[in-house]
């Protein structure tokens, strides 16, 4: 009943966010080029340059807010295609993660643990679930700024029905009365986030027919839970 009525309230949304991006999407970007071409003149001071970058800065934040604003309302049907998630997590974990990981000294490292048990094919959408675990990654560490340990694992359940994938880290955990906040559109404890990854990360997940949930870890950190259903192609026909 929950998840219907989101559903319904989102098709709403949908509409609204798709005519706010029409009236605001062609003034901002006019007005970015303005201020980009101004900046170029010979006559404006070193000063008033600094300035104008910066409003080309904030209206190129501002564009991306929106676009994470229009995935969130008008969500893209996943793609479905035969998946090997553990692949997926892995790919997920070479490239945005690799300078990270090393550290700027060891205080700073990262370390990652995975933990891949054998999983049956699934049809998921890849860009999807990529998305999905790089947004969890990110923000595992985001969460240890001073290093830790970034774990991944993954196993099945249910006599091979379900897909279960853990992804913790060894920060601080998430404060008990906002813990039941973390999947609500435009909630953030980031100075400069739009607190609408995690919403997204859900909406997809429940797309595909799983859920995700998110505890503290008993010796600290956070621990986000996502199970799939193992889908063959004949359910999806």
């Amino acid at each position: 009943m929950q998840k219907m009525r989101r559903t319904e309230q989102m098709v709403v949304v949908g509409e609204l966010a798709a005519g706010l991006a029409h009236e605001i999407k062609n003034p901002m970007a006019g007005i970015k080029v303005a201020m980009s071409v101004l900046s170029e003149e010979a006559y404006i001071s070193p000063e008033d340059k600094m300035v104008l970058q910066k409003v080309v800065a904030e209206i190129t934040q501002l564009e991306g807010l929106m676009k994470s604003f229009l995935n969130f309302a008008k969500p893209r049907k996943p793609r479905l295609e035969p998946v090997n998630v553990n692949q997926v997590l892995n790919t997920t974990l070479a490239f945005p993660l690799k300078h990270q990981a090393i550290g700027s000294g060891e205080s700073g490292k990262i370390r990652i643990t995975k933990e891949f048990g054998e999983l049956s094919p699934t049809l998921a959408d890849p860009t999807q679930l990529q998305q999905v675990f790089l947004n969890l990654f990110l923000n595992a560490l985001h969460a240890m700024p001073l290093g830790g340990v970034l774990g991944v694992q993954t196993s099945l359940q249910e006599g091979g029905k379900t897909i279960r994938i853990e992804i913790s880290d060894t920060g601080s955990g998430i404060r008990e009365d906002l813990i039941n906040k973390v999947f609500q559109p435009f909630f953030t404890t980031k100075a400069k986030g739009t607190g609408l990854g995690l919403a997204i990360s859900r909406q997809m997940i429940e797309q595909h027919d799983g859920t995700i949930a998110v505890a503290n870890r008993p010796g600290g950190g956070a621990l986000f839970t996502i199970l799939l259903p193992v889908k063959a192609e004949r359910e999806a026909a």
